[in-house]
């Protein structure tokens, strides 16, 4: 008997006419952050095949890689509503704006989050 870690994001859900049909359905976290891909349906895969197994690790696989690329300039900057997701995001980097000819701000004068 396969296990469940077998087939990662499977989902199953019963038709009217009493057939299963399968679908890979990508992680909460993975749409939040702008996965483009949401489900994807096996359609000719037996429940429980390697075959299966194989495609449902493979779309993990490619939603994970997505993930991970920190260099993906579509990137969105994602608060999830709590202190530290704050914290985490005031860490970063501020994105580098290109300089204008404006003078400098006098002392006094409001800085802005970024410090520039």
């Amino acid at each position: 008997m396969p296990r469940k870690g077998d087939f990662p994001g499977l989902q199953r859900s019963k038709r009217k006419d009493g057939t299963i049909a399968l679908h890979w359905v990508a992680s909460r976290v993975a749409i939040a952050a702008g996965y483009p891909v949401k489900t994807v349906r096996l359609h000719g895969y037996m429940e429980g095949s390697p075959e299966l197994a194989d495609r449902c690790q493979d779309l993990q696989a490619q939603m994970s890689a997505w993930l991970a690329d920190q260099s993906r300039a579509d990137k969105p900057i994602v608060f999830n509503g709590t202190i530290g997701g704050l914290i985490k995001l005031s860490m970063k980097p501020c994105p580098t704006v290109p300089t204008t000819t404006k003078p400098r701000a006098q002392s006094g004068s409001t800085p802005t989050i970024c410090g520039s």
